[in-house]
């Protein structure tokens, strides 16, 4: 009787889940970029038309994404291009999507059109590829140079690390090609191009670089197998393909169209973003992107958009590194960054904890010292790193910081505070649990400010009742 029952509610939670199952499935959600850099911006994730599992391979999958019997506007252009641009009811469907409940959010992607177009269209007739592969770019990542997806692709392209680096992007600490509008737009073009020549078809080629060129070859070899490549293989493979792969050429299509056709599809008023012309100069070493825009006279924000793959705010170490400045700005730089002691040229690096690390290692190869590191972490043991800890450590004129003498726990406290003070300053009484970093924080100076104004070095220990000098307005 148990087992009757148990069965009965099992029957009944089944049919009430299929009975809330939508026969028309939204748009996915548009995810967060995750990155701090600017520009921070909600991406929309056109992967996953459905949010729903792809049929395992080799099952022909549901067909059961909705289509669209509403007919195109008349007089469309769909001739001259060499990837086909054909309307059937699917086709019109992600038409239908791009022109209505999705429609502010493409024309902002269109309106990056203006920026990053020509570039990514030059490049493309450089290497006798289709023009409409931009369009490519629009469905992966809306033209964004720091979108990034569940899957952790990342970029305008959306590689994933493994396929950028295979690529000769590089994906790293301190650098993620990924996210360079120039290196990536030819790796993907290297990426496409090699899919082409694998399939014959533009059609397949788009699948592959969504699912991967394997998957793809597998469903030839199921349902076309001695087939002639052709984009009409695209549709007789169809339905083995992923869920979202079956739709990607849809998207790929419907997004050209209208792009090719905006006046039609009312994206006629659509104010274009203007594209930003810029300076290249070459920094040695690790440099702090806010000391390259203090140098060439331009807000940090700016130097911070312009180089998106730069993703820690500095420049590889140990090697010379091309930056983006706004034009014209090369000259001022030059000359105000030839002024600058290379120890001043860093002030902080992001370090992530790997397995097996040690504090004292740490600060050893970045040559600074465990207890300023402590304190600019606000790490209250050395013992206690996690692996995979983010930690900031301090370089150039922070771990160089000119040391007067150590200051010892009877000198600060017999020490006149009012007798150091200068002008403008105002004393701190130092609490249970506070550290340079954290106090530094509070006041917005830098530890170095503090070491300075208190005589203080990398051995100093703070101690609750002590004493710091900190200067207002610094």
């Amino acid at each position: 009787m148990r087992l009757k029952r148990t069965l009965a509610t099992v029957l009944a939670v089944a049919a009430g889940g299929c009975a809330g199952i939508s026969r028309t499935p939204p748009l996915p959600p548009r995810p967060e970029v995750v990155e701090i850099e600017p520009p921070q911006i909600i991406e929309l994730d056109l992967s996953d038309p459905a949010g729903l599992e792809p049929a395992p391979f080799g099952e022909p999958a549901s067909d059961s994404i909705p289509t669209s019997d509403r007919e195109a506007p008349s007089g469309l252009d769909l001739s001259g291009t060499t990837i086909p641009l054909e309307i059937n009811p699917r086709v019109q469907y992600w038409i239908d999507a791009f022109t209505g409940r999705e429609r502010d959010h493409f024309a902002l992607y269109l309106s990056r059109q203006g920026r990053y177009g020509e570039l990514i269209e030059s490049r493309l007739r450089d290497r006798g590829l289709p023009d409409e592969l931009l369009y490519l770019a629009i469905i992966e990542s809306g033209l964004s140079p720091v979108a990034r997806s569940k899957a952790r692709a990342v970029g305008m392209w959306q590689f994933i690390a493994g396929t950028a680096r295979l690529e000769g992007l590089e994906v790293s600490e301190y650098l993620d090609e990924r996210r360079d509008v120039e290196r990536s737009t030819d790796a993907a073009i290297n990426h496409l191009e090699r899919l082409y020549n694998r399939f014959g078809s533009w059609y397949l080629a788009a699948a592959a670089y969504n699912s991967g060129e394997g998957r793809v070859a597998r469903a030839i070899a199921r349902r076309a197998k001695g087939d002639e490549p052709s984009d009409s293989m695209f549709w007789k493979i169809h339905p083995a393909l992923p869920r979202e792969t079956r739709d990607y050429v849809p998207k790929l299509i419907a997004a050209t169209i209208i792009g090719r056709n905006r006046e039609q599809f009312g994206f006629g008023e659509i104010i274009p973003l203007e594209p930003v012309p810029v300076d290249r100069v070459t920094v040695p070493d690790a440099t702090d992107l806010n000391v390259i825009a203090e140098a060439a006279g331009v807000p940090a924000s700016v130097v911070a958009e312009m180089n998106p793959h730069l993703p820690r705010q500095v420049t590889p170490p140990g090697r010379a590194t091309e930056v983006r400045l706004p034009a014209g700005s090369a000259p001022t730089f030059e000359v105000a960054f030839a002024r600058i002691p290379p120890e001043k040229r860093v002030r902080f690096l992001d370090h992530t904890v790997k397995r097996g690390e040690t504090l004292s290692q740490i600060a050893r190869r970045y040559g600074t010292s465990v207890s300023l590191v402590q304190q600019t972490n606000g790490l209250r043991s050395a013992n206690r790193l996690k692996i995979g800890q983010r930690l900031r450590i301090p370089r150039g004129a922070v771990a160089t910081t000119r040391i007067a003498s150590n200051v010892t726990t009877s000198s600060r406290s017999t020490a006149s505070p009012q007798a150091q003070r200068p002008a403008g300053t105002v004393t701190y009484r130092v609490q249970r649990g506070d550290s340079l970093w954290a106090i530094a924080r509070r006041h917005g100076v830098t530890t170095a400010n503090l070491m300075e104004w208190n005589s203080l070095n990398s051995g100093s220990v703070l101690k609750p009742g002590d004493r710091l000098i900190i200067r207002a307005g610094t």
